[in-house]
């Protein structure tokens, strides 16, 4: 008979236990096509100090509004949106994918995506007052009612940083990605249309960042927190990351295997964390151009990442409260780097409290130290500790670069008319833990990716609508090839455990605590570890374990 493992209630890090604080209980049988989608509200009410905090998700045809930490108990707001399909709907209508912005000129901050592919616009103050036993969303604006525009499921929404509330990225599952601008009160251009009683749909501006088709389609999509770049998780595996807002394509890279399901930023905007059906995180760096890291441990495809900003060695525990939110501009991220600089001269020969990294903050001359977390359809919650090192990062950019020759053979695009060989066995670089050997079964799945090959017309008409398209964008140098299996320089979590009981779908971080969900609807909250806590392996010694095992592990693969 299978034993299926026992759910984690903790999960202990070199900084402690994450212990899980609060949990809703599955209510929904598993659904693939139907994921349950998290994000954080915070809204700042005039003359309070106190912010209060709402942690909002979607689950079948409802979108749920909760305090965080009464996730056990009655949401706040049930919204339906099934009244907003109309006669040309295929199905019934619900929410997909939502963000919230702190920072709006008006009150319409939370967005919420359909599966019409319509963005409404939502005050969720409006809904917060509304009766408990109402269900109507009160809504004001839309951006592409009724998929007039694109009637393709919306799958990720984001609010450009610094644009209080104005500017806002939606991402469909056809692969066109579109850049809506939001148009304050009355306008006399024809094309913008001002808030009535009888017109409540809004024709604003649009840039169009990718057009449909492009990638294979979209799975997810995340705004850098300097709004000058998105990254782009397509189907075809290419994470491609564009210039905002013209749309322009700079930089990406693609999977060892299949296509991309999640990505994220990390906070001072330096790299790109995506997992997809490879069932591995692959770490990107845009100013290096090349993938940095590769995180291994998850036993199936990786659904969902982000960055933790308020981490011990990112974001110090003394810091004032302004510093502790993620920044929404390019001022107020140069404001925390300039800050986190200030604070890693004064602090180096100090041990604070719960700092596994004391002194290396992101945008220092010294090693860089990341938290990140994942969440599979193994159902399994994964941390991870980034190191990056100057010699990690030179290493990864030689590998890249050989890789980059024509002459190489590389997985999924094989070179004509010659065998490929078996790749070896990758190395065992910087991270906690040992790295489990790889089965062959996994050696033989990154071989059958892009056997078909087009026409030259075909190829340069694909690649004139999208720039990105494969191969064409390997041979320019715009997206960077999958690495062999030899030159993966692996990370293993420093915490793991299955935490849900069905496939995760999403996870989201905030200054107390980190929050998972599964495709059941269960979600759990773990709150961060305690002050009073005996760190597993605290200081800067712990670090220089961890980067000494990346040079010895370097060193001894380039003998």
């Amino acid at each position: 008979m299978l034993q299926v493992a026992a759910l984690k209630s903790a999960l202990r890090a070199p900084e402690g236990k994450w212990a899980a604080s609060s949990e809703r209980r599955a209510t929904i049988n598993f659904s693939p096509d139907l994921p349950v989608m998290l994000s954080l509200a915070v809204l700042h009410e005039e003359g309070d100090e106190a912010a209060a905090e709402f942690l909002i998700f979607s689950a079948q045809n409802f979108l749920h509004i909760c305090y965080p930490a009464a996730l056990d108990r009655e949401p706040l707001r049930f919204l339906d949106f099934r009244h907003l399909g109309g006669p040309s709907a295929a199905g019934p209508v619900f929410p997909t994918c939502h963000a919230h912005t702190p920072l709006c000129r008006d009150e319409f901050d939370l967005a919420v995506g359909l599966s019409t592919g319509e963005v409404v616009l939502l005050s969720l103050r409006a809904q917060l007052r509304a009766p408990p036993t109402s269900t109507r969303p009160i809504t004001s604006l839309s951006f592409n009612p009724d998929g007039s525009s694109n009637a393709s499921r919306c799958v990720a929404l984001a609010w450009l940083p610094g644009t209080e509330g104005t500017a806002l990225v939606a991402a469909h599952r056809n692969g066109a990605v579109l850049l809506y601008h939001k148009v304050l009160g009355s306008s006399s251009e024809p094309r913008l249309l001002a808030r009535t009683s009888s017109q409540q749909a809004m024709k604003p501006a649009v840039t169009q960042l990718q057009g449909p088709g492009a990638g294979g389609g979209v799975n997810a999509a995340a705004v850098a927190p300097d709004g000058l770049h998105i990254a782009v998780a397509c189907k075809d595996g290419v994470l491609r990351v564009y210039a905002l807002p013209s749309g322009g394509l700079v930089a990406g890279f693609k999977s060892y295997y299949g296509g991309l399901q999640c990505c994220a930023w990390s906070p001072d905007g330096r790299y790109v964390a995506a997992g997809g059906e490879d069932d591995m995180v692959a770490i990107y760096g845009l100013a290096e151009r090349c993938v940095v890291a590769y995180c291994k441990g998850h036993t199936s495809w990786v659904s969902g990442v982000a960055f933790d900003s308020w981490a011990p060695g990112w974001v110090h525990d003394d810091a004032p409260e302004q510093q502790q939110q993620p920044p929404h501009s390019p001022e107020q991220l140069g404001q925390q780097q300039a800050y986190q600089q200030q604070q890693q001269g004064q602090q180096q020969g100090q041990q604070p409290g719960r700092q596994p990294a004391a002194a290396l903050a992101p945008g220092g001359d010294r090693d860089r130290v990341y938290r990140l977390a994942s969440v599979g359809q193994d159902c399994q919650l994964a941390l991870w500790d980034i190191v990056v090192t100057e010699e990690s990062v030179a290493a990864a950019q030689q590998a890249s670069s050989v890789n980059n020759s024509p002459e190489r053979e590389r997985p999924g695009l094989p070179l004509p008319h010659k065998r490929r060989g078996r790749s070896s066995s990758p190395s065992k670089l910087h991270g906690h833990g040992h790295v489990p050997s790889s089965s062959g079964a996994e050696s033989s799945r990154g071989s059958g990716m892009f056997r078909t090959r087009s026409s030259a017309s075909s190829a340069s008409a694909a690649t004139a609508a999208d720039p990105g398209a494969l191969p064409a964008a390997l041979a320019s140098g715009l997206i960077s090839p999958p690495l062999p299996r030899s030159d993966w320089q692996l990370v293993t979590p420093v915490a793991q455990g299955r935490v849900h009981p069905e496939p995760c779908s999403s996870l989201v971080f905030s200054p107390e605590s980190l929050y998972t969900a599964c495709h059941g609807a269960c979600v759990r909250r773990w709150a961060r570890p305690g002050p009073g806590q005996q760190p597993v392996a605290a200081g800067p010694a712990a670090v220089q374990r961890s980067t000494s095992s990346l040079r010895s592990s370097r060193h001894s693969i380039d003998r």
